[in-house]
């Protein structure tokens, strides 16, 4: 039973929630990081331009290669990185 007196701040076993979202988070791109160093340089750098939010169209012109080859490279580097990461959904947020 917490004292009332004591602001919830000093209790020590409280717990912010975005405190442990965001441990969460690092630790989840901690072991995202780790994992994609697994896939080719060719995917890792696709996966890369993708994670930083570029389209297809866009990822496809900086590579030189036509949006079908960027989609199956994307499915190739997801296939790897599930197989390593395993299932997430208990993990995520």
């Amino acid at each position: 039973i917490r004292h009332p007196q004591v602001p919830l701040e000093h209790d020590p076993f409280y717990y912010d929630d975005e405190i442990i979202k965001k441990l969460m988070r690092q630790e989840l791109a901690a072991r995202l990081d780790k994992a994609a160093a697994n896939l080719s340089k060719k995917c890792r750098n696709v996966f890369d331009d993708f994670a930083q939010d570029f389209t297809y169209e866009e990822i496809a012109q900086r590579h030189g290669v036509t949006i079908g080859t960027i989609r199956s490279t994307l499915n190739r580097a997801k296939r790897v990185l599930e197989q390593i990461l395993g299932d997430l959904n208990s993990h995520a947020l």
